[in-house]
């Protein structure tokens, strides 16, 4: 870690996942999801996310091609998120063109090209015969109002329907395109989405990305991540504890002492955190100290058979 230090004066190190290394975390890790990795990286990392791309691909232009989207663009018949109704073209009919929305300096773009002639100009193999993609990227703050909305409408329970489906609807709410219409930009908002647009986007509902109202939703985020996993430990301690609560919470506070020396100021600043949310006061490297001393003689009290 020897990169710039944050405003808080903690040297900061930045990781950049590219297309390789994204398929590099899903092999070596198949029984996650990228929903975990988000959640790892805020919660545990209390990682700051400067941009994420979250993007859909067309493998068989069973609804549209590139030609009728740029087509309904042209026309006038969409409407988007972005102050700028009008897009760049980019590119050429042999190696791909490209349609984007946005700029490198805004907080969102929209970029929709043809990846397959893409990836034939990099002179790399392609098991498929038509490729669309379409890429959302968001950057600044809205990276991280975009992941902390993610895991908010993300259900943990199905999160494969559940994170294709909050794409899709994101996708939606970014760019709406319309039946031909002779209304004006501003008026389209009055005309209905073109079926073959909602039949792409598996007929979602539109969804908007809200900003956090407060930092409160970090703890609440962690405390869900938590979840997930202990309730299924304390019930298994407490039925080998034969039902007891005490000799439950003995088993608890002594993984908590197995783990409490490990916290060091890295982990202290990142509980501060939590307590600060949570509008509670700061501690200090002697406060924890000081919790360790009460833990134990907590459970040599509740150890005692009377």
């Amino acid at each position: 870690m020897a990169g710039p230090k944050s405003k808080a004066g903690w040297p900061t190190c930045s990781i950049l996942l590219k297309g390789t290394g994204c398929r590099e975390f899903e092999r070596l890790n198949p029984d996650k999801t990228w929903y975990d990795f988000i959640l790892f990286f805020i919660t545990i990392l209390n990682a700051n996310p400067t941009q994420i791309d979250l993007t859909v691909d067309d493998y068989d232009g069973e609804y549209f091609d590139f030609n009728w989207i740029k087509a309904k663009l042209d026309k006038g018949n969409f409407t988007s998120t972005f102050q700028k109704k009008y897009y760049k073209l980019h590119g050429c009919a042999e190696e791909g063109y490209s349609i984007e929305f946005g700029s490198h300096s805004s907080t969102q773009m929209l970029v929709i090209y043809e990846k397959l002639k893409e990836q034939k100009k990099k002179k790399k193999e392609v098991n498929a015969n038509y490729w669309l993609r379409l890429e959302m990227r968001y950057m600044h703050e809205k990276a991280l109002y975009t992941c902390l909305d993610l895991l908010d409408k993300v259900d943990p329970n199905n999160i494969t329907d559940s994170f294709n489906k909050y794409v899709l609807s994101i996708l939606y709410q970014m760019l709406d395109i319309k039946i031909d219409n002779n209304y004006s930009l501003t008026d389209q908002s009055k005309v209905e989405t073109d079926p073959k647009w909602h039949d792409f986007l598996n007929n979602v509902d539109k969804i908007k990305i809200n900003k956090p109202k407060s930092k409160e939703s970090t703890f609440d985020i962690f405390k869900k991540y938590i979840l997930q996993t202990y309730y299924e430990y304390f019930i298994v301690i407490y039925l080998i504890s034969k039902k007891d609560i005490y000799t439950t919470l003995i088993s608890i506070i002594d993984d908590v002492l197995t783990k409490i020396d490990l916290i060091d100021n890295l982990k202290l600043k990142k509980i501060n955190s939590y307590l600060e949310e949570l509008h509670h006061p700061k501690i200090r490297m002697v406060d924890i100290n000081n919790l360790k001393t009460n833990l134990l003689s907590k459970r040599e009290e509740l150890g005692l058979p009377f």
